[in-house]
Protein backbone atom coordinates (compact mmCIF):
# COMPACT_ATOMS: atom_id res chain seq x y z
CA UNK A 1 0.00 0.00 0.00
CA UNK A 2 2.97 2.01 0.97
CA UNK A 3 4.36 2.18 -2.32
CA UNK A 4 1.46 2.66 -3.90
CA UNK A 5 0.66 5.69 -2.53
CA UNK A 6 4.12 6.70 -3.69
CA UNK A 7 3.51 5.11 -7.11
CA UNK A 8 0.22 7.71 -7.10
CA UNK A 9 1.88 10.77 -5.91
CA UNK A 10 4.45 10.84 -8.60
CA UNK A 11 1.79 10.01 -10.89
CA UNK A 12 -0.86 12.43 -10.27
CA UNK A 13 1.22 15.28 -9.06
CA UNK A 14 1.63 16.60 -12.48
CA UNK A 15 -2.17 16.56 -12.96
CA UNK A 16 -3.34 17.42 -9.62
CA UNK A 17 -1.66 20.84 -9.22
CA UNK A 18 -2.17 21.78 -12.88
CA UNK A 19 -5.76 22.05 -11.82
CA UNK A 20 -6.01 23.85 -8.93
CA UNK A 21 -6.85 27.19 -9.88
CA UNK A 22 -4.71 28.91 -7.04
CA UNK A 23 -1.86 27.56 -9.15
CA UNK A 24 0.44 30.17 -10.14
CA UNK A 25 1.62 30.50 -13.56
CA UNK A 26 4.57 32.28 -14.89
CA UNK A 27 2.67 34.11 -17.37
CA UNK A 28 -0.82 34.59 -18.90
CA UNK A 29 -0.17 32.91 -22.30
CA UNK A 30 1.68 29.77 -19.83
CA UNK A 31 -2.05 28.52 -19.48
CA UNK A 32 -1.42 26.94 -23.09
CA UNK A 33 1.47 24.66 -21.74
CA UNK A 34 -1.92 22.71 -19.64
CA UNK A 35 -3.63 21.77 -22.67
CA UNK A 36 -1.51 18.95 -23.63
CA UNK A 37 -3.49 15.30 -23.76
CA UNK A 38 -3.45 13.46 -20.63
CA UNK A 39 -1.23 10.41 -22.54
CA UNK A 40 1.30 12.40 -23.41
CA UNK A 41 1.48 14.68 -20.16
CA UNK A 42 2.11 11.13 -18.38
CA UNK A 43 4.87 10.56 -20.78
CA UNK A 44 6.47 13.55 -19.72
CA UNK A 45 5.67 12.64 -16.27
CA UNK A 46 7.41 9.53 -16.32
CA UNK A 47 10.38 10.99 -18.27
CA UNK A 48 10.92 13.25 -15.92
CA UNK A 49 10.52 10.46 -12.60
CA UNK A 50 13.32 8.71 -14.77
CA UNK A 51 15.86 11.29 -14.29
CA UNK A 52 16.02 10.84 -10.80
CA UNK A 53 16.90 7.35 -11.09
CA UNK A 54 19.88 5.34 -13.12
CA UNK A 55 17.79 3.98 -15.96
CA UNK A 56 16.83 6.61 -19.06
CA UNK A 57 13.40 7.01 -19.65
CA UNK A 58 12.25 4.87 -23.48
CA UNK A 59 10.97 6.95 -26.35
CA UNK A 60 11.01 10.15 -27.45
CA UNK A 61 11.74 11.92 -23.86
CA UNK A 62 15.11 9.76 -23.42
CA UNK A 63 17.36 13.02 -24.21
CA UNK A 64 15.08 14.91 -21.87
CA UNK A 65 16.16 12.76 -19.08
CA UNK A 66 19.45 12.53 -19.34
CA UNK A 67 19.69 16.35 -19.35
CA UNK A 68 17.78 16.37 -16.03
CA UNK A 69 20.27 14.15 -14.71
CA UNK A 70 23.18 15.81 -15.83
CA UNK A 71 21.57 18.72 -14.27
CA UNK A 72 21.43 16.81 -11.02
CA UNK A 73 24.96 15.53 -11.56
CA UNK A 74 26.02 18.81 -11.72
CA UNK A 75 24.63 19.37 -8.32
CA UNK A 76 25.99 16.51 -7.01
CA UNK A 77 29.34 17.82 -8.23
CA UNK A 78 29.49 21.32 -6.51
CA UNK A 79 28.61 22.62 -9.99
CA UNK A 80 25.83 24.76 -9.32
CA UNK A 81 27.33 27.64 -11.46
CA UNK A 82 26.03 27.89 -14.82
CA UNK A 83 23.86 24.83 -13.60
CA UNK A 84 20.79 26.19 -14.71
CA UNK A 85 22.16 27.42 -18.11
CA UNK A 86 23.99 24.34 -18.99
CA UNK A 87 20.48 22.36 -18.49
CA UNK A 88 18.54 24.72 -20.39
CA UNK A 89 21.00 24.57 -23.51
CA UNK A 90 19.99 20.91 -23.35
CA UNK A 91 16.63 20.80 -22.98
CA UNK A 92 16.95 22.77 -26.27
CA UNK A 93 19.04 20.22 -28.31
CA UNK A 94 16.51 17.68 -27.15
CA UNK A 95 14.82 18.03 -30.63
CA UNK A 96 11.22 18.06 -28.29
CA UNK A 97 8.74 21.06 -29.51
CA UNK A 98 9.69 24.14 -27.09
CA UNK A 99 5.89 24.00 -25.71
CA UNK A 100 6.54 20.39 -24.17
CA UNK A 101 10.14 21.45 -22.62
CA UNK A 102 8.62 23.99 -20.80
CA UNK A 103 5.73 21.47 -19.75
CA UNK A 104 8.40 19.09 -18.31
CA UNK A 105 10.08 21.98 -16.41
CA UNK A 106 6.95 22.78 -14.35
CA UNK A 107 6.60 19.08 -13.69
CA UNK A 108 10.12 18.18 -12.83
CA UNK A 109 9.58 21.71 -10.33
CA UNK A 110 6.25 20.49 -8.94
CA UNK A 111 8.32 17.54 -7.71
CA UNK A 112 11.40 18.45 -6.12
CA UNK A 113 9.05 19.26 -3.16
CA UNK A 114 8.34 15.51 -2.44
CA UNK A 115 11.49 14.67 -3.49
CA UNK A 116 13.83 17.17 -1.13
CA UNK A 117 10.58 16.07 1.65
CA UNK A 118 11.50 12.25 1.28
CA UNK A 119 15.08 12.75 0.92
CA UNK A 120 16.02 15.81 3.15
CA UNK A 121 17.93 17.40 -0.06
CA UNK A 122 17.27 20.74 -1.13
CA UNK A 123 17.20 20.58 -4.72
CA UNK A 124 16.08 23.66 -6.29
CA UNK A 125 13.68 24.13 -8.64
CA UNK A 126 14.53 25.24 -12.13
CA UNK A 127 13.11 28.46 -13.39
CA UNK A 128 11.39 28.51 -16.65
CA UNK A 129 13.73 29.66 -19.36
CA UNK A 130 12.97 32.91 -21.13
CA UNK A 131 11.68 31.08 -24.27
CA UNK A 132 9.04 29.77 -22.11
CA UNK A 133 7.98 33.16 -20.79
CA UNK A 134 7.96 35.14 -24.35
CA UNK A 135 5.20 34.04 -26.63
CA UNK A 136 5.56 33.95 -30.03
CA UNK A 137 2.28 33.42 -32.54
CA UNK A 138 2.93 30.93 -35.37
CA UNK A 139 1.06 31.63 -38.83
CA UNK A 140 -1.32 28.69 -37.59
CA UNK A 141 -2.22 29.75 -35.45
CA UNK A 142 -2.42 33.53 -36.10
CA UNK A 143 -4.92 32.32 -39.01
CA UNK A 144 -6.81 30.02 -36.98
CA UNK A 145 -7.60 32.54 -33.71
CA UNK A 146 -6.11 30.20 -31.15
CA UNK A 147 -3.88 30.99 -28.23
CA UNK A 148 -0.38 30.84 -30.10
CA UNK A 149 1.98 28.73 -29.17
CA UNK A 150 4.77 29.30 -27.09
CA UNK A 151 8.28 29.49 -28.95
CA UNK A 152 11.66 30.15 -28.42
CA UNK A 153 11.79 34.08 -28.85
CA UNK A 154 13.48 35.86 -31.79
CA UNK A 155 16.46 37.03 -30.03
CA UNK A 156 20.12 35.13 -30.25
CA UNK A 157 19.88 31.84 -28.12
CA UNK A 158 21.40 30.95 -24.93
CA UNK A 159 25.18 30.79 -25.26
CA UNK A 160 25.84 26.57 -25.55
CA UNK A 161 27.62 25.83 -22.23
CA UNK A 162 30.30 22.91 -22.41
CA UNK A 163 28.77 19.58 -22.47
CA UNK A 164 30.33 17.12 -19.50
CA UNK A 165 31.05 14.05 -21.41
CA UNK A 166 31.47 10.58 -20.00
CA UNK A 167 34.72 9.36 -18.91
CA UNK A 168 34.78 5.53 -16.86
CA UNK A 169 38.53 4.78 -16.95
CA UNK A 170 39.69 2.60 -13.76
CA UNK A 171 42.55 0.95 -14.16
CA UNK A 172 43.62 -2.32 -12.69
CA UNK A 173 45.61 -2.08 -9.15
CA UNK A 174 48.97 -1.52 -9.54
CA UNK A 175 50.10 -4.76 -8.20
CA UNK A 176 47.57 -6.76 -10.77
CA UNK A 177 48.76 -4.37 -13.64
CA UNK A 178 52.67 -5.62 -12.69
CA UNK A 179 51.76 -9.29 -12.63
CA UNK A 180 49.78 -8.68 -16.31
CA UNK A 181 52.65 -6.85 -17.70
CA UNK A 182 55.18 -9.61 -16.71
CA UNK A 183 53.01 -12.18 -17.81
CA UNK A 184 52.61 -10.26 -21.26
CA UNK A 185 56.18 -9.64 -22.30
CA UNK A 186 57.33 -13.26 -21.11
CA UNK A 187 54.03 -14.84 -23.30
CA UNK A 188 55.20 -12.10 -26.54
CA UNK A 189 58.02 -12.10 -26.17
CA UNK A 190 58.80 -11.92 -30.06
CA UNK A 191 56.10 -9.80 -30.25
CA UNK A 192 57.90 -6.88 -28.23
CA UNK A 193 61.19 -7.55 -29.99
CA UNK A 194 59.81 -6.81 -33.47
CA UNK A 195 58.13 -3.85 -32.28
CA UNK A 196 61.39 -2.75 -30.79
CA UNK A 197 62.79 -3.13 -33.68
CA UNK A 198 60.69 -1.20 -35.88
CA UNK A 199 61.14 1.19 -33.07
CA UNK A 200 64.38 2.24 -33.28
CA UNK A 201 63.99 2.13 -37.60
CA UNK A 202 63.49 5.27 -39.48
CA UNK A 203 59.64 5.85 -39.02
CA UNK A 204 57.98 8.21 -41.23
CA UNK A 205 57.39 11.79 -40.17
CA UNK A 206 53.49 11.14 -40.11
CA UNK A 207 51.14 8.00 -40.29
CA UNK A 208 46.81 8.15 -40.85
CA UNK A 209 45.30 4.73 -40.15
CA UNK A 210 41.79 6.25 -40.12
CA UNK A 211 40.85 4.42 -43.10
CA UNK A 212 40.76 1.13 -40.53
CA UNK A 213 38.38 2.79 -38.32
CA UNK A 214 34.59 2.58 -38.21
CA UNK A 215 32.35 6.01 -37.69
CA UNK A 216 32.88 8.08 -34.43
CA UNK A 217 30.62 6.59 -31.70
CA UNK A 218 29.30 8.29 -28.79
CA UNK A 219 29.71 7.07 -25.25
CA UNK A 220 27.17 9.58 -23.71
CA UNK A 221 27.38 10.36 -19.89
CA UNK A 222 27.65 6.72 -19.08
CA UNK A 223 31.35 6.16 -17.71
CA UNK A 224 31.95 3.57 -20.73
CA UNK A 225 35.23 4.52 -22.49
CA UNK A 226 36.83 1.43 -21.43
CA UNK A 227 34.03 -0.40 -23.28
CA UNK A 228 33.97 1.80 -26.65
CA UNK A 229 37.95 2.00 -26.86
CA UNK A 230 37.98 -1.66 -26.48
CA UNK A 231 35.80 -2.46 -28.91
CA UNK A 232 37.30 -0.07 -31.55
CA UNK A 233 40.63 -1.85 -31.29
CA UNK A 234 38.56 -4.94 -32.05
CA UNK A 235 37.09 -3.66 -35.14
CA UNK A 236 40.13 -2.03 -36.51
CA UNK A 237 41.89 -5.79 -35.67
CA UNK A 238 38.74 -7.27 -38.26
CA UNK A 239 38.78 -4.42 -40.49
CA UNK A 240 42.58 -5.17 -41.14
CA UNK A 241 42.43 -8.89 -41.57
CA UNK A 242 39.54 -8.26 -44.09
CA UNK A 243 36.64 -9.73 -41.21
CA UNK A 244 34.96 -6.61 -41.56
CA UNK A 245 34.52 -2.77 -43.45
CA UNK A 246 35.05 0.29 -41.89
CA UNK A 247 31.02 1.34 -42.63
CA UNK A 248 28.40 2.05 -39.90
CA UNK A 249 26.83 -1.54 -40.08
CA UNK A 250 29.89 -3.39 -39.57
CA UNK A 251 30.10 -1.86 -35.97
CA UNK A 252 30.58 -3.93 -33.07
CA UNK A 253 28.32 -3.59 -30.11
CA UNK A 254 29.63 -1.71 -27.30
CA UNK A 255 26.13 -2.42 -25.11
CA UNK A 256 27.00 -6.63 -25.55
CA UNK A 257 29.86 -5.76 -23.39
CA UNK A 258 28.02 -3.48 -20.84
CA UNK A 259 25.07 -5.94 -20.37
CA UNK A 260 28.02 -8.48 -19.19
CA UNK A 261 27.29 -10.94 -21.43
CA UNK A 262 30.65 -11.85 -22.09
CA UNK A 263 31.45 -11.58 -18.15
CA UNK A 264 30.99 -8.98 -15.57
CA UNK A 265 32.54 -5.92 -15.86
CA UNK A 266 32.34 -2.19 -14.17
CA UNK A 267 29.41 -1.12 -16.75
CA UNK A 268 28.90 2.77 -16.22
CA UNK A 269 30.58 2.70 -12.81
CA UNK A 270 34.20 2.72 -14.94
CA UNK A 271 36.49 0.03 -15.90
CA UNK A 272 39.48 -0.69 -18.49
CA UNK A 273 39.66 -1.40 -22.13
CA UNK A 274 41.83 -4.96 -21.43
CA UNK A 275 38.20 -6.49 -20.32
CA UNK A 276 36.76 -5.96 -23.73
CA UNK A 277 40.05 -7.38 -25.56
CA UNK A 278 39.61 -10.22 -22.81
CA UNK A 279 35.92 -10.82 -23.85
CA UNK A 280 36.84 -11.00 -27.54
CA UNK A 281 39.12 -13.43 -27.14
CA UNK A 282 37.35 -15.69 -25.27
CA UNK A 283 34.16 -15.54 -26.90
CA UNK A 284 33.85 -12.42 -29.79
CA UNK A 285 31.80 -9.93 -29.75
CA UNK A 286 28.90 -9.31 -31.80
CA UNK A 287 27.63 -6.68 -34.52
CA UNK A 288 25.56 -4.01 -33.73
CA UNK A 289 22.97 -4.92 -35.79
CA UNK A 290 22.61 -8.35 -34.33
CA UNK A 291 22.43 -7.33 -30.43
CA UNK A 292 20.33 -3.89 -30.28
CA UNK A 293 21.71 -0.53 -30.12
CA UNK A 294 23.33 1.17 -27.44
CA UNK A 295 21.55 2.30 -24.37
CA UNK A 296 24.22 4.02 -22.56
CA UNK A 297 23.60 1.97 -18.94
CA UNK A 298 23.91 -1.70 -18.75
CA UNK A 299 20.33 -3.09 -19.30
CA UNK A 300 20.99 -7.10 -18.59
CA UNK A 301 22.43 -9.17 -21.01
CA UNK A 302 19.29 -10.70 -23.93
CA UNK A 303 20.14 -13.40 -26.09
CA UNK A 304 20.44 -13.47 -30.13
CA UNK A 305 18.88 -15.24 -33.01
CA UNK A 306 21.42 -18.05 -33.52
CA UNK A 307 20.68 -18.12 -37.17
CA UNK A 308 23.65 -16.97 -38.87
CA UNK A 309 24.91 -14.57 -35.91
CA UNK A 310 28.70 -14.05 -36.22
CA UNK A 311 31.06 -13.24 -33.08
CA UNK A 312 33.91 -11.42 -34.24
CA UNK A 313 37.13 -12.49 -31.73
CA UNK A 314 40.56 -11.01 -31.03
CA UNK A 315 43.48 -13.89 -31.03
CA UNK A 316 45.62 -11.93 -29.39
CA UNK A 317 46.10 -8.42 -27.40
CA UNK A 318 48.96 -7.35 -25.67
CA UNK A 319 50.69 -3.95 -24.09
CA UNK A 320 52.91 -2.17 -26.20
CA UNK A 321 55.25 -1.54 -23.21
CA UNK A 322 57.00 -3.87 -21.03
CA UNK A 323 56.47 -1.89 -18.29
CA UNK A 324 53.93 0.09 -16.66
CA UNK A 325 53.11 3.92 -17.04
CA UNK A 326 53.54 5.76 -20.98
CA UNK A 327 54.75 3.91 -23.75
CA UNK A 328 57.35 5.44 -25.31
CA UNK A 329 56.72 7.46 -28.45
CA UNK A 330 58.32 5.53 -31.01
CA UNK A 331 57.20 1.96 -29.77
CA UNK A 332 53.41 3.37 -29.86
CA UNK A 333 53.97 4.64 -33.84
CA UNK A 334 55.57 1.16 -34.25
CA UNK A 335 52.69 -0.17 -33.02
CA UNK A 336 50.27 1.90 -34.64
CA UNK A 337 52.32 0.80 -37.66
CA UNK A 338 51.96 -2.77 -37.01
CA UNK A 339 48.23 -3.03 -35.62
CA UNK A 340 46.92 0.10 -37.21
CA UNK A 341 45.10 1.44 -33.70
CA UNK A 342 46.38 1.36 -30.16
CA UNK A 343 44.20 1.72 -27.28
CA UNK A 344 45.41 3.55 -24.51
CA UNK A 345 44.66 5.71 -21.56
CA UNK A 346 45.12 9.64 -20.99
CA UNK A 347 43.90 12.25 -18.45
CA UNK A 348 40.80 13.97 -19.96
CA UNK A 349 40.46 17.52 -17.79
CA UNK A 350 37.61 19.59 -18.23
CA UNK A 351 39.13 21.63 -20.86
CA UNK A 352 38.43 18.32 -22.62
CA UNK A 353 34.88 19.43 -22.66
CA UNK A 354 36.05 22.60 -24.99
CA UNK A 355 37.46 20.96 -27.27
CA UNK A 356 36.18 21.99 -30.96
CA UNK A 357 39.56 21.40 -33.21
CA UNK A 358 43.37 21.70 -33.77
CA UNK A 359 46.09 20.86 -31.82
CA UNK A 360 45.10 20.70 -27.85
CA UNK A 361 47.16 22.98 -25.86
CA UNK A 362 45.77 21.85 -22.21
CA UNK A 363 48.21 19.42 -20.25
CA UNK A 364 45.93 17.64 -17.42
CA UNK A 365 47.35 14.61 -14.74
CA UNK A 366 44.35 13.06 -13.41
CA UNK A 367 44.02 9.45 -15.88
CA UNK A 368 40.44 8.77 -15.79
CA UNK A 369 39.73 7.81 -19.43
CA UNK A 370 40.53 5.56 -22.21
CA UNK A 371 40.63 6.62 -26.06
CA UNK A 372 42.28 5.09 -29.30
CA UNK A 373 45.21 6.22 -31.50
CA UNK A 374 45.91 5.78 -35.27
CA UNK A 375 48.01 7.99 -36.62
CA UNK A 376 50.26 10.85 -35.98
CA UNK A 377 52.43 13.74 -37.71
CA UNK A 378 55.78 15.21 -36.37
CA UNK A 379 55.65 18.86 -35.97
CA UNK A 380 59.06 20.68 -34.32
CA UNK A 381 56.98 23.65 -33.92
CA UNK A 382 54.89 21.87 -31.23
CA UNK A 383 55.49 20.93 -27.53
CA UNK A 384 56.31 17.22 -27.92
CA UNK A 385 57.76 17.46 -31.48
CA UNK A 386 54.30 16.18 -32.78
CA UNK A 387 50.65 14.58 -32.17
CA UNK A 388 48.90 12.14 -31.77
CA UNK A 389 45.45 11.67 -34.29
CA UNK A 390 42.83 10.40 -31.51
CA UNK A 391 39.78 8.98 -31.79
CA UNK A 392 37.39 9.85 -28.68
CA UNK A 393 34.09 8.12 -28.06
CA UNK A 394 32.04 11.75 -27.67
CA UNK A 395 30.12 11.71 -31.17
CA UNK A 396 30.78 14.03 -34.06
CA UNK A 397 30.08 17.58 -32.42
CA UNK A 398 32.94 17.04 -30.25
CA UNK A 399 35.96 17.90 -31.01
CA UNK A 400 37.15 17.49 -35.31
CA UNK A 401 34.20 15.18 -36.16
CA UNK A 402 35.26 13.38 -33.07
CA UNK A 403 38.81 13.33 -33.29
CA UNK A 404 41.59 15.26 -31.38
CA UNK A 405 45.39 16.19 -32.08
CA UNK A 406 47.24 15.72 -28.77
CA UNK A 407 50.97 16.62 -28.50
CA UNK A 408 53.01 13.59 -28.08
CA UNK A 409 53.45 12.82 -23.65
CA UNK A 410 50.60 15.76 -23.38
CA UNK A 411 47.92 14.77 -20.68
CA UNK A 412 49.65 11.41 -19.73
CA UNK A 413 48.29 9.78 -23.21
CA UNK A 414 49.92 6.58 -24.14
CA UNK A 415 49.37 5.51 -20.25
CA UNK A 416 48.93 1.51 -20.37
CA UNK A 417 49.20 1.24 -24.07
CA UNK A 418 47.57 -2.15 -25.74
CA UNK A 419 47.37 -3.57 -29.63
CA UNK A 420 44.88 -6.13 -31.02
CA UNK A 421 45.10 -8.85 -33.24
CA UNK A 422 41.96 -10.46 -35.01
CA UNK A 423 40.86 -13.96 -34.68
CA UNK A 424 38.65 -15.79 -36.85
CA UNK A 425 34.95 -15.21 -36.35
CA UNK A 426 32.72 -17.78 -34.92
CA UNK A 427 29.03 -18.96 -34.43
CA UNK A 428 27.16 -17.45 -31.40
CA UNK A 429 26.35 -19.83 -29.77
CA UNK A 430 23.42 -18.94 -26.99
CA UNK A 431 23.79 -21.66 -24.60
CA UNK A 432 26.75 -20.57 -22.36
CA UNK A 433 25.59 -16.68 -22.35
CA UNK A 434 23.34 -15.96 -19.75
CA UNK A 435 19.28 -16.06 -19.75
CA UNK A 436 17.31 -13.05 -20.78
CA UNK A 437 16.93 -11.32 -17.60
CA UNK A 438 12.82 -10.78 -17.05
CA UNK A 439 11.96 -7.14 -17.96
CA UNK A 440 9.77 -7.00 -14.60
CA UNK A 441 8.86 -4.27 -12.01
CA UNK A 442 11.11 -6.13 -9.30
CA UNK A 443 14.24 -6.58 -12.16
CA UNK A 444 13.60 -2.84 -12.88
CA UNK A 445 13.53 -1.24 -9.16
CA UNK A 446 16.66 -3.69 -7.72
CA UNK A 447 19.31 -2.34 -11.02
CA UNK A 448 18.05 1.03 -9.64
CA UNK A 449 18.89 0.34 -6.14
CA UNK A 450 22.08 -1.63 -7.32
CA UNK A 451 23.49 1.60 -9.25
CA UNK A 452 22.17 4.00 -5.93
CA UNK A 453 20.73 6.82 -7.03
CA UNK A 454 22.59 10.08 -7.80
CA UNK A 455 20.30 12.32 -5.67
CA UNK A 456 20.75 10.63 -2.16
CA UNK A 457 24.02 8.38 -2.47
CA UNK A 458 23.18 7.41 1.15
CA UNK A 459 20.22 5.92 1.62
CA UNK A 460 18.95 5.54 -2.06
CA UNK A 461 16.53 2.81 -1.30
CA UNK A 462 13.53 5.39 -0.75
CA UNK A 463 13.88 7.33 -3.47
CA UNK A 464 14.63 4.35 -6.24
CA UNK A 465 11.18 2.40 -5.02
CA UNK A 466 8.83 5.29 -5.23
CA UNK A 467 10.70 6.32 -9.12
CA UNK A 468 10.03 2.89 -9.57
CA UNK A 469 6.87 2.53 -8.94
CA UNK A 470 5.69 5.82 -10.64
CA UNK A 471 7.09 4.59 -13.69
CA UNK A 472 5.64 1.10 -13.81
CA UNK A 473 2.39 2.44 -13.03
CA UNK A 474 2.32 4.97 -16.23
CA UNK A 475 3.95 2.28 -18.51
CA UNK A 476 1.82 0.03 -17.73
CA UNK A 477 -1.27 1.96 -17.24
CA UNK A 478 -3.86 0.47 -19.55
Amino acid sequence: MKRFCLAAAFVLLPFFALAQSPQPTPCPSCNTLLKTTQDDASDQTAAVAASFGDRPALGPYRKVTLALRAYHQDLADGLQAGAKDRLVTRLQNSAINPQKVCNMIMIYDMMIPIINSMTGQNLPIVPLPPFCLTPTPTKAANAAGNVPHLAPPAEAPLPVSPVKHGRGLKLPPPEKLSAMHLADAQRKAAEHKALALRAIAPLPTSYDARKYATPIKDQGQCGSCWDFSGVAMVETANILAGKLTPSTTAQLSEQYVLDGCAGSNGGCNGDDNTTVLGDAKSGGLPLTTAYGPYQEYSAGCHTMSGNGTLMYTASNWGFVSTSQGIASTNMIKAAIMQYKCVGCAVAAGNDWNNYSGGVFTGNDTDVDHDVDLYGWKDDATIPGGGYWIMRNHWGTNWGDNGWMYIPYQRCQIGTEAVYCVAGNPVPYNPGPNPPPTPDTPTHRASVLMEKGARLNKTNPTLVDKAIRAAEDVLQNAP
